[in-house]
């Protein structure tokens, strides 16, 4: 079949049938979409977007592949995530993870990841209050001791409290999550 017949096609299926049919894509498409993430995983784990002269993976989704600027991010974050958490892939297949709450979470697993700035010894020094026996007293910040980086059961654990959860949703859990850590 044609795509382009696709009016004359669908138009004429009952309203059950659409319906199952339009069950069955969806199931279909989200399979599509975590074999897809799968193998975008392996072309980064192989650094084969670097190796055929693309600058990033976000190049080589875009002017290989095709994608526009938003399906290219959600998808790659999300073959990130799956090298971290296998996981990810299945939970995309079966819906209990959405394309976007995995880009989320990839982008604030990164952000914990990486190491605190330093600050060298001439700057001025912001300062932050801690409290000292009912009082507070004003520290620079390069003293504060940063969080330390998330262990594998905490990416675990955070990735179960963002199945099932839209990209909003995601958002608010792991805002939480990096409030509960910062103190």
């Amino acid at each position: 079949m044609q795509i382009t017949e696709w009016k004359k096609t669908v138009s004429a299926l009952s309203d059950e049938a659409l319906l199952a049919k339009t069950k069955a894509q969806a199931h279909e498409e989200r399979e599509k979409i975590a074999w897809f993430v799968a193998h975008l995983a392996e072309v980064y784990r192989r650094d084969l977007a670097l190796k055929r002269g693309y600058s990033s993976m976000f190049k080589y989704a875009r002017e290989e592949l095709g994608l526009s600027e938003g399906p290219a991010w959600e998808r790659i974050s999300a073959a990130r995530l799956a090298l971290q958490i296998p996981e990810t892939v299945e939970r995309l297949a079966k819906g209990e993870l959405t394309l976007a709450s995995a880009g989320e979470l990839w982008k604030t697993l990164r952000e914990a990841e990486k190491p605190a700035p330093r600050v060298a010894p001439l700057e001025k020094k912001p300062l932050q209050p801690e409290l000292v026996l009912g009082s507070v007293l004003l520290v620079p910040l390069s003293l504060a001791v940063p969080a330390p980086k998330p262990n594998s059961t905490e990416k675990r654990e955070l990735f179960s409290q963002v199945l099932g959860k839209s990209r909003r949703e995601s958002v608010a859990v792991l805002q939480s999550w990096k409030q509960e850590r910062s103190g």
